[in-house]
């Protein structure tokens, strides 16, 4: 299962995959596999546009007219790229894996660009699954928690306990005790 978690400057690509560290005793974990980062997604207007936005479009006396310079809609196309280059790279994945299931996990802002491009990139057949949560500043181990919230994962079975380092000359601390 591949997981796309975004925002509007990121996509982070994971993939649930089985762990081959021998502590996690051949589990599944969450692997962060790439980060894809949209250019525009943190610049301010100034950086972006060559000049101020005003509404001061007169010559003379009378009324002013609003105008609109379509900075809005430069956003919106902006980050309809950076969603399609999204689904494309994902998309390329998929094809090297044949993993037949996609979970997009976004806010509301960028949900609907980010859906169309992979409903318009996915190969037949694969399973887009899509979740509204800002989950994209999470840690790996923030995200499995949340996958297995969201039942989408299974939760982690509990394993043999890892023996607690104890300095030498100290006391091992039983189970049965009770810190005060």
């Amino acid at each position: 299962m591949y997981l796309v978690v975004a925002d509007s400057t990121r996509a982070r690509l994971l993939m649930w995959q089985a762990s081959r560290d021998p502590v996690l005793d051949g589990s599944s974990r969450l692997v962060e596999l790439e980060s894809l980062i949209n250019p525009e997604g943190r610049l301010q207007d100034r950086e972006v546009f060559s000049n101020e936005m005003t509404n001061n479009r007169t010559t003379g006396p009378g009324p002013a007219h609003a105008y609109d310079d379509h900075r809005d809609a430069h956003r919106v196309e902006s980050f309809r790229r950076f969603a399609r280059y999204v689904a494309e790279h994902v998309t390329d994945h998929l094809e090297r894996e044949r993993s037949g299931r996609v979970v997009l996990i976004s806010d509301k802002r960028v949900q609907h660009a980010l859906r169309q491009a992979f409903e318009a990139e996915l190969p037949h057949g694969m399973a887009l699954t899509v979740i509204n949560e800002n989950l994209a500043a999470q840690s790996t181990t923030q995200l499995e928690r949340a996958l297995v919230r969201l039942g989408l994962v299974p939760a982690p079975e509990k394993g043999p306990s890892v023996e607690q380092y104890v300095p030498r000359g100290q006391p091992v601390p039983s189970s049965s005790s009770k810190r005060q």
